[in-house]
């Protein structure tokens, strides 16, 4: 098992031919496992991949089955929490969405609050957030104006 961490957590079509000859090895040990827990991770990202919501939801109940029954700890704890979400992950599948952006625009936040230690009031955090995380473009002194993106209000591209 010693340097097979990779191969384990990189998406199949991604792998080396190093790391694939190394999980091909792993598979042929009879009753591993790590290759059950492997196994039921790539059938719960094939959840995320399903065309339409009813497909998701057959192949979640199938997962929620087998991990249910499987005897890793570890995966029986995750499909308890996947049984309590069903209905959200097949909506999420369904519409196609996820917290990506969210979660994109809170990492900014942190590293904006980390840069903002050194600031007396918090007035001065609040606008390098609004400046970081919102639409505003100013225009500095100086400098010429930008144009702005397609389908922007008011974009220029008049050179100062």
């Amino acid at each position: 098992m010693k340097g097979s961490r990779y191969a384990l957590v990189k998406n199949p079509e991604d792998l080396t031919d190093g790391q694939r000859a190394r999980l091909e090895a792993l598979k042929k040990r009879a009753g591993s496992r790590l290759v059950r827990a492997w196994e039921l991770k790539e059938d719960l990202r094939a959840v995320f991949r399903a065309a339409d919501g009813s497909e998701a939801a057959e192949l979640l109940d199938d997962w929620m089955h087998r991990a249910a029954y499987c005897k890793i700890a570890k995966v029986v704890a995750v499909e308890k929490k996947v049984r309590r979400r069903r209905d959200d992950i097949i909506a999420a599948v369904e519409l196609g969405i996820s917290n990506g952006r969210v979660e994109a625009i809170n990492n900014k936040i942190k590293v904006a609050v980390r840069m903002g230690y050194g600031f007396r009031n918090t007035d001065n955090l609040v606008a390098l957030l609004m400046l970081r995380c919102g639409d505003c473009q100013p225009q500095l002194p100086g400098r010429p104006v930008k144009a702005r993106k397609k389908g922007v209000k008011g974009a220029k591209s008049v050179a100062a």
